[in-house]
């Protein structure tokens, strides 16, 4: 009896896809989506999506002399991606890194590796849950940007491929941070991390000057300069299929490296936290 009961109790402990389940995802969730900080982000993000697609459409009506954004939408399309961007990798990556820091420092992440969670739910709690808060961010300003893109006629494939990288990206960057807080002083893992994420973007890509094209694609860059090719080029339908294959694979090997390093980063997360159990029983 005593161990049919063990076995039921373990049969009923969440999978690792089973977010919704997660404790770990629903303690971070209970903690930092209280009202206050719900209302502040909606006005802030949510504000500042809707005040890029008004000054967009004002511009359209005063400037522009025409009914419709099919010109002018890109430039707040472009200004909400560089403002989810910001979102998702920057701040998020700082809220990650200094979680776990935290975790590990109070002895809280001790305490996880001890539960019967699988390591790889532990991991998803966590990867969901340390960045709740800034996934509500980035939800706030999706409204503004189903407006721009439905009323500028973007077509799919110049924002599918953005978005496709942007989250690719934000996981690799999100495990980086994991790695990050676990190693480093809670006082200093945030920063460190973010400064990890400005090396990527903005130091990293210039060594492709000197023949080291792979870093350039270590960011969202290459995708959002193939993308406003693609616009452009739409725009001007002669030559438009010449640069879509160009764009294509731009794309395709950006999120393949992101997803290369977010599997490689993601099994040896799973490996630590599995030899940290079977060391510590």
């Amino acid at each position: 009896m005593p161990f049919k009961a063990q076995s039921n109790t373990l049969d009923a402990l969440p999978q690792f896809w089973q977010v919704w389940k997660n404790p770990i995802f629903h303690r971070y969730r209970q903690s930092r989506l209280r009202l206050p900080s719900l209302i502040t982000g909606f006005l802030l993000y949510g504000g500042s999506s809707m005040f890029f697609y008004l000054i967009s459409l004002g511009i359209t009506l005063t400037h522009a002399q025409q009914d419709n954004m099919v010109d002018t939408a890109i430039f707040p399309f472009a200004l909400i991606v560089f403002l989810q961007l910001f979102i998702l990798n920057f701040v998020g990556t700082g809220e990650v890194a200094a979680g776990m820091a935290r975790e590990s420092i109070d002895g809280v992440l001790t305490y996880q590796r001890l539960t019967p969670l699988s390591p790889a739910t532990k991991i998803i709690g966590y990867l969901s849950g340390l960045p709740v808060r800034q996934f509500y961010h980035f939800l706030v300003t999706l409204p503004a940007s189903i407006l721009v893109i439905s009323s500028g006629h973007i077509p799919l494939h110049v924002w599918g491929p953005i978005y496709t990288v942007l989250l690719t990206s934000t996981l690799m960057f999100y495990l980086l941070a994991m790695s990050v807080g676990l190693t480093m002083g809670k006082k200093f893992s945030a920063l460190i991390s973010q400064g990890l994420v400005a090396l990527l973007y903005f130091a990293l890509p210039q060594l492709s000057n000197f023949g080291f094209v792979i870093f350039e694609y270590l960011t969202i860059r290459p995708t959002i300069f193939s993308a406003a090719q693609k616009l452009t080029d739409w725009r001007i339908t002669e030559t438009h299929s010449a640069s879509s294959s160009l764009g294509k694979s731009a794309t395709l090997y950006t999120v393949f490296l992101f997803k290369a390093f977010s599997v490689g980063s993601f099994t040896a997360c799973c490996f630590d936290a599995g030899e940290t159990r079977r060391r510590t029983f």
